[in-house]
C-alpha cells in the first residue's frame, strides 16, 4: 500500500463552478476557492483542491463509479456523509480531511489514503473498504465489529490503552498497537512490525486468523479454532496466562 508522492500529481481541468449533479458533467475540475457543492449521478471524474482552498460536499447520492478526489496540502475537504452514498471513490489526502458524520463508514469499493497522520478525533471509523493512513491512527473509536472486514494500512502507531478494539479483514499497523483487550475475529490477519499490547485480554477467536508480529504482551492470551501465530525472529510472547482452545 502506498500512494503517489504529491510532487508527482498536476492539477488540471476546468475550475468547478458548482455543483456536479448529471452524468454529462463528468470530467475533471479544480477547485482554487472555497466551494459548497451536491455530488451526484455522475462517474468517471476527477476533482482537484488546490492550497488554500475548501471544498464541502452538502450531498453525495447516486455516484455511479470511479470518482477521484485529491486534497493538496494546504486545502480541505469536507465530508458530511455517513458512507459517501457507498459507491466506488478514491481519495489522495495531503491535507486536511474533515468527517462531521459522527461515525463514518468506508464501504468496499472505497479507498481512502491520507498522508502523514489521520486526525479525526470526532469519529468513529468503521472500514469494509481500504484505509491507508502514513503516520499514526489517530480517531474518536475504531470500530472493528460493524460491517468491518476490510483492508487497513496504518505505518505508524494505533494506541487506544483504555479501550477494546476489534479487528477483521487484512490490518498492516507499522508501529505500536494497544488497547485494553483486542480481539482478532473472523479472518482477519494482523502484520505488524513494533508489538501487540494488552492490558488485559488478547483474543484470537476467527477460524483463520493470523498474526504475524514481533511481540506479543497481554495479561492473558486466547487463542481459539485454527488460528496461527507466526512470529518474527528473535521475538517473543510475554503472558502469564494463555489458554489454546483446540487451536492450530
Amino acid at each position: 500500500n502506498s500512494m503517489p508522492a504529491e510532487s508527482s500529481i498536476t492539477p488540471t481541468g476546468n475550475e468547478l463552478q458548482g455543483d456536479i449533479t448529471n452524468a454529462d458533467q463528468a470530467g475533471t475540475y479544480i477547485v482554487s476557492s472555497n466551494k459548497k457543492i451536491q455530488l451526484g449521478n455522475v462517474g468517471n471524474t476527477t476533482i482537484y483542491v488546490k492550497k488554500g482552498a475548501t471544498l464541502e460536499f452538502t450531498n453525495v447520492y447516486q455516484l455511479q463509479g470511479n470518482i477521484t478526489i485529491y486534497v493538496m496540502s494546504g486545502a480541505t475537504l469536507i465530508d458530511p456523509t455517513y458512507d459517501l452514498a457507498s459507491t466506488g471513490i478514491t481519495i489522495y489526502n495531503y491535507g486536511t480531511l474533515q468527517f462531521t458524520s459522527g461515525n463514518k463508514y468506508i464501504a468496499q469499493n472505497q479507498y481512502i489514503y491520507n498522508y502523514g497522520d489521520a486526525n479525526w478525533s470526532n469519529n468513529t471509523i468503521i472500514n469494509q473498504g481500504h484505509l491507508y493512513v502514513g503516520g499514526d491512527f489517530k480517531a474518536k473509536a475504531w470500530d472493528g465489529w460493524n460491517e468491518a472486514g476490510g483492508t487497513l494500512y496504518v505505518s505508524g502507531s494505533f494506541e487506544y490503552p483504555n479501550e477494546d478494539l476489534a479487528f477483521d479483514g487484512n490490518n498492516y499497523i507499522g508501529g505500536k498497537l494497544s488497547a485494553k483487550n483486542i480481539t482478532f475475529i473472523n479472518n482477519a490477519k494482523l502484520y505488524n512490525e513494533c508489538g501487540v499490547f494488552a492490558t488485559e485480554t488478547i483474543n484470537i477467536t476467527g477460524n483463520n486468523c493470523e498474526l504475524h508480529v514481533a511481540y506479543l504482551n497481554a495479561a492473558k492470551l486466547e487463542q481459539h479454532a485454527s488460528s496461527t501465530i507466526y512470529l518474527k525472529n528473535n521475538s517473543y510472547i510475554n503472558t502469564p496466562n494463555y489458554a489454546n482452545h483446540n487451536a492450530g
